[in-house]
């Protein structure tokens, strides 16, 4: 079956290169194909009515998310990959269906059997076993085999989270009781299934804050990042940040841990890039469209989803965006009362939740997202080698990683690395804190 989706794929494509400079619908050309494409590559005992209508291949289905995931990948694909050989392509194209198919297929059958049990009832469904309604991709990027979180809708409405990855850190410090939870801080719900889990899913409720809550809901950041900086958690950008109820949750928390090295250089990134503010039509307008905005209402109240104007230099009062700024970064330098308590204060639940991280492995960050996707696009020779410069380079040894990849291991990393290629998959890494051991995969290729 996979030799015909490669045969057909790879005619495919060469009708897409062919093609794609001189028609305008080809979007609509590449989800005809997905639809059409996708049910062969489907499991055969998935090939149920509810798998199908999941995968938004009903004429009435609401699952058109599945679709367009894949249409917008294999696009980008084709596109990424535009100066290599049609063999390369077709195969990653076939990949991208076989593998999204199966993670969908794996999440019907874990959400299927988990939502019998009473302990995911109860954490999640209120105590009542529901029928699932959807079920969607989240974000864009793939790792290990196509695999992307999922958010999981019940017909009740309820909204979880499927990753198909171990949620052990994320429970003991964002779980209900977790780190967070008992210092006051936002906790969720999470269930940690070993090599995948589940977590509620947090909304942004469109928060407008009077003014005298802005210093509150900034300390509570800046006490997050104090945390943060005891458990070595870093890559915390916007996007792993939710403002639900004017409170910040965490919602991602897999690089933790870190090296102190590497950890000094990095930060938490908590605070990098705070929405920059100022006042705009009676209200108070982040910089950047992003999860964690905030509104600070002025005088007036103004309705959350009517806003669109959130950049900078659309805004008229610069003034006030450089006092709130100046006001935000002097506080950055500050290590307020507050902050020195709460590390103080529990220094016990601190320590205790570093014990339980050090049993688990982590993700960490050896090199930019944004250098691996670039560097599984170059041609497959050419990205290994600047793969493997990146990742022996003088600036990793500054902070302490040793490459220690033996020779007569090149081959097994050579594999992996054409393995993250075929899927068009994000290369990632993981961190042992008991062994400082670093694996990309299952493969140890050096240390702290």
């Amino acid at each position: 079956m996979n030799n015909l989706i490669y045969f057909e794929c790879k005619q495919f494509v060469q009708y897409f290169e062919n093609h794609a400079p001189g028609i305008s619908d080809i979007n609509i050309r590449v989800q005809m194909f997905v639809l059409e494409k996708i049910w062969s590559a489907l499991p055969l005992d998935a090939r149920c009515g509810k798998v199908r209508h999941f995968f938004g291949l009903r004429p009435n289905s609401t699952a058109k998310k599945n679709i367009s995931f894949l249409v917008e990948k294999i696009r980008n694909v084709i596109m990424d990959h535009q100066n290599q050989g049609l063999i390369l392509k077709s195969k990653i194209t076939r990949n991208c269906i076989i593998n999204f198919s199966q993670l969908l297929t794996d999440a019907l059958r874990c959400v299927e059997q988990d939502c019998q049990d009473l302990t995911f009832q109860n954490l999640f469904l209120n105590g009542r076993h529901q029928e699932i309604k959807s079920i969607t991709p989240l974000g864009q990027e793939t790792h290990n085999q196509g695999k992307i979180p999922l958010l999981i809708t019940f017909k009740n409405n309820v909204k979880i989270v499927y990753k198909p990855r171990s949620l052990a850190s994320e429970n003991i410090i964002c779980g209900l009781d977790g780190i967070f939870s008992k210092l006051g801080f936002g906790s969720y719900q999470i269930l940690d299934k070993g090599t995948y889990g589940y977590a509620a899913f947090i909304s942004n409720t469109g928060n407008v804050l009077e003014e005298t809550e802005v210093d509150e809901y900034t300390e509570k950041l800046f006490v997050i990042d104090k945390l943060a900086r005891r458990i070595f958690l870093s890559d915390l950008h916007s996007t792993n940040i939710i403002v639900h109820n004017k409170t910040p949750y965490i919602i991602d928390t897999e690089v933790v841990m870190t090296p102190k090295k590497k950890f000094r250089k990095d930060g938490p990134q908590l605070l990098d890039d705070f929405p920059l503010a100022g006042y705009k039509s009676n209200t108070y307008i982040p910089d950047n469209s992003c999860k964690n905005i905030i509104f600070i209402k002025k005088s007036a109240s103004v309705s959350f989803c009517s806003l669109k104007i959130r950049t900078k230099k659309k805004l008229n009062e610069e003034n006030s965006l450089a006092i709130i700024h100046s006001n935000i970064q002097q506080k950055k330098s500050q290590k307020t009362s507050k902050q020195q308590a709460v590390v103080k204060q529990n220094k016990k639940i601190i320590d205790k939740a570093i014990e339980q991280l050090k049993n688990h492995r982590h993700r960490i960050v050896l090199l930019a997202t944004d250098l691996l996707m670039n560097i599984i696009t170059k041609p497959v020779k050419k990205g290994h080698k600047i793969f493997l410069d990146e990742l022996s380079s003088q600036s990793l040894k500054d902070v302490g990683f040793q490459w220690t990849l033996s020779s007569t291991k090149a081959n097994i990393f050579y594999g992996l690395y054409k393995q993250d290629i075929l899927n068009n998959d994000v290369p990632i890494f993981y961190h042992n804190p008991k062994t400082s051991k670093v694996f990309y995969h299952k493969l140890c290729i050096g240390h702290f």
